[in-house]
């Protein structure tokens, strides 16, 4: 996959260039060709260049139904913006690179867990540097943000902010948003579901917004896009008690390698 096609999913601030972007992945500027009919420039490398124009305010149409990153087919979707072609260009002989989309997780969702996720770092870093990483597990289809945070910045009320904050990040579309300290990996979802059920309460550590806007595509939304945000709050809080230890993951390397085969040798000789 070319710099340019992951750069293309990032969801960057106002005055952000994906080109730019792209450029810093792959260590030198992007090679650009002018297109033909528009006053834009676009990578050399494409295979296939659509050329055309958004109204404002924009016509629009019926869409689908098609299936979709969440995993469903959607149904019809009403009111979508429509693009006017006005050129198409292609290589000799052009490759179309499909993405297969089907029943998570499926390959786009492991671009968009890094591309979203480094987008709303930037944004929230810059306001709270308690902020120490985060990530869009593939599995939660792009609709969760895991936000980890530094121990020794932390403060009273720090958390809630922070959480509600990250809706103004990737266009408000974060569905649910899940804070953990920083000895929990955020990459890892294992680990994540560890510090909420050992370190969350419902009655005390989760909040929600209710009748927000996010994806037309959640299939439990409304058909405008209209759902709750849910925020969770898994970090350790004053008076937790447990001793801060933890049993080795399938991610150290030793203990559990070990175990899986002493248990593989009891299931074959049983």
């Amino acid at each position: 996959m070319q710099a340019w096609q992951i750069a293309s999913q990032f969801v960057p601030s106002l005055g952000v260039y994906e080109m730019d972007i792209a450029g810093a992945l792959r260590g030198e500027p992007v090679e650009v060709v002018p297109c033909r009919t528009v006053d834009l420039e676009v990578p050399a490398e494409a295979e296939v260049i659509l050329e055309g124009e958004v109204s404002i305010p924009p016509d629009t149409g019926d869409e689908g139904p098609f299936g979709e990153f969440c995993g469903y087919t959607t149904s019809l979707i009403r009111g979508e913006k429509v693009m006017k072609i006005k050129a198409i260009t292609h290589r000799e002989d052009a490759i179309y690179h499909n993405i297969w989309l089907g029943r998570p997780i499926h390959e786009h969702l492991y671009i968009n867990a890094l591309t979203y996720a480094l987008s709303a770092y930037f944004d929230l870093r810059a306001k709270y540097p308690a902020v120490k990483a985060c990530y869009a597990p593939p599995a939660c289809v792009s609709q969760t943000l895991v936000v980890q945070i530094e121990e020794r910045l932390k403060r009273p009320g720090l958390i809630n902010n922070l959480m509600a904050a990250a809706l103004n990040t990737r266009g408000g579309l974060w569905k649910h948003v899940i804070a953990v300290d920083e000895d929990v990996k955020v990459f890892n979802l294992d680990e994540v579901e560890w510090a909420i059920t050992t370190r969350f309460q419902a009655d005390r550590d989760l909040f929600t917004i209710p009748r927000c806007y996010t994806s037309r595509l959640d299939p439990s939304a409304s058909p405008e896009g209209v759902t709750a945000k849910m925020f969770i709050d898994a970090t350790k809080k004053p008076g937790f008690w447990g001793d801060g230890g933890r049993a080795p993951t399938r991610n150290d390397g030793v203990c559990c390698p070990t175990l899986g085969r002493v248990w593989l040798g009891h299931i074959v000789s049983s």
